[in-house]
């Protein structure tokens, strides 16, 4: 079983006032010794589940970050994402 961690980047909301937020996912690689990032999952009206129904084992970690709206554009369209939501 892998080891899952999330955490949760927000920015402001759009400009028709939805908010924009999304959970990073790492996950612990016991031969590296070393967190490695797994997915950005963009949060839908369904908050964690979103994460949940992809990452069962998950553990959220209590921290939400602020940052800019670009780098949460950029965390959205990374290419190691993988796009199920």
């Amino acid at each position: 079983m892998s080891k899952c961690i999330a955490f949760e980047i927000r920015t402001k909301n759009d400009i028709n006032g939805n908010p924009r937020r999304g959970y990073q996912v790492f996950e612990y690689v016991e031969a590296d010794n070393f967190w490695h990032y797994l997915n950005f999952v963009v949060v839908s009206h369904e908050g964690k589940d979103t994460v949940t129904k992809q990452y069962p084992d998950v553990i959220f970690l209590p921290t939400r970050i602020m940052v800019e709206p670009s780098y949460y554009n950029e965390c959205c369209h990374d290419p190691r994402n993988t796009r199920v939501y």
